[in-house]
């Protein structure tokens, strides 16, 4: 009888070790599935988040680079050889774009606002790249005085439109980062107050707004006599989140001279240059 009760007793552990290793392959099993979820919600994230912001930097600097090329062709006079070079790296920068946009749509971005966006950008570069072409032709033409008005009346404004939704698509959006283009782009309904206040001796124009569906309030205070963001910060629950400044401007102003072309064309008017940029982040 002895016999018999110790096989019972080996028996029993015998089921208990079978018992334990089947539950330890059910906890490796399940830490591997949950692995390889994380490893794909990880790949996910870098294809739709890292890899578009990546591709709507490049399209943004690719499209300033082919923008300043174009600008540069239109003050070139009497030098067919710089000219040739210039229209070369007009025509590169205008390939990166379209890269660039070609990349974007390729990956699995999963943000409908974010794919909006982009849709928009295409178009205007389409309409950007026509403009800019045809201003480096008639550059090519010598015809520099028409190439000039067309940048000027209508390149200049595509470009500007177009830099604007590559921006929401680029860190700024992505990060939080308060930028004065946020007050252009809020709907009335959502401005709680607005009014002139001064932010340690600097006289601003003070924009609040009322709680988004996140219940974040952000203010803004923008700089009367520079125009630049001197302040914003976003709240929630009564509790500051992120806050920045840029108090400190210099007047004395860059020349306009600068960028003037030849033909006394005037492509833009400084006020002011800023010198000095006090920031803070919490």
């Amino acid at each position: 009888m002895s016999w018999m009760d110790n096989l019972k007793v080996v028996f029993k552990m015998v089921v208990l070790g079978v018992i334990a290793v089947a539950g330890l392959l059910g906890v490796s099993i399940a830490g591997y599935l949950g692995l390889n979820t994380v490893r794909g919600d990880l790949n996910t994230m870098y294809e739709s988040s890292v890899k578009g912001i990546d591709y709507a930097g490049s399209a943004m600097s690719n499209m300033r680079y082919a923008q300043g090329m174009v600008i540069i062709m239109t003050t070139c006079r009497d030098d067919p050889a710089r000219l040739q070079e210039l229209n070369q790296k007009y025509q590169a920068g205008a390939k990166q774009v379209d890269d660039a946009i070609a990349g974007y749509n390729a990956i699995d971005v999963d943000d409908a606002a974010s794919n909006s966006l982009m849709e928009d950008v295409e178009s205007e570069w389409q309409n950007v790249h026509a403009t800019f072409d045809q201003v480096a032709k008639l550059s090519l033409e010598g015809k520099y005085d028409e190439a000039i008005d067309l940048y000027s009346k209508t390149g200049a404004k595509q470009a500007t439109q177009m830099g604007k939704n590559l921006i929401a698509l680029t860190q700024d959006a992505e990060q939080g980062i308060l930028t004065y283009e946020d007050i252009l782009a809020l709907p009335p309904e959502r401005i709680a107050a607005a009014d002139y206040r001064a932010l340690e001796g600097v006289n601003c124009i003070y924009v609040e707004t009322e709680p988004d569906d996140a219940g974040y309030v952000e203010r803004y205070w923008v700089s009367v006599s520079s125009g630049l963001l001197a302040a914003a910060e976003r709240e929630c629950d009564d509790a500051v989140v992120y806050r920045m400044a840029a108090l400190t401007v210099s007047y004395d102003g860059v020349d306009a001279e600068d960028f003037t072309l030849p033909n006394g064309t005037v492509l833009y008017e400084p006020a002011v240059a800023a010198t000095k940029e006090i920031s803070e982040n919490d």
